[in-house]
């Protein structure tokens, strides 16, 4: 886990770098108009920077494939902490729904039965 930040961050430094250092061959092309001598050694360091980022390149596409497996893994990790949780819910709503569920509501149906027949009586002994 932390090789793979480490990873992340060191491929963005070494990105910066080659970005920056290419802004700089051009700046100095640029300066080095009309001086053959100075311009060579720009065309040969830029020949050198273009090596380094095909490099850089051939080493990101190795580390991608590691750094997806790794974010897999993380994923896969999470989504276990949270199904985990889910069937702690579910044993949860099973013991509440289980007078439900198992007894056939044999339960509920009684209280209910009970409370309208005692219902009803109070309405019969309210006519009377």
């Amino acid at each position: 886990e932390e090789a793979a930040d480490k990873m992340v961050s060191q491929f963005k430094a070494t990105q910066a770098a080659i970005d920056e250092a290419k802004k700089l061959l051009q700046a100095r092309q640029k300066d080095a108009a009309g001086n053959a001598a100075q311009l060579e050694t720009i065309k040969d360091l830029s020949k050198r920077m273009t090596a380094a980022s095909s490099a850089v390149m051939k080493h990101k596409k190795i580390a991608s494939s590691h750094e997806a497996k790794y974010l897999a893994k993380k994923a896969i990790a999470e989504a276990d902490e949270i199904l985990a949780g889910i069937e702690e819910e579910v044993k949860k709503a099973s013991v509440v729904a289980a007078p439900l569920v198992e007894e056939g509501g044999e339960r509920f149906l009684v209280a209910a039965s009970a409370r309208t027949l005692a219902q009803a009586w109070r309405d019969h002994m309210k006519a009377k």
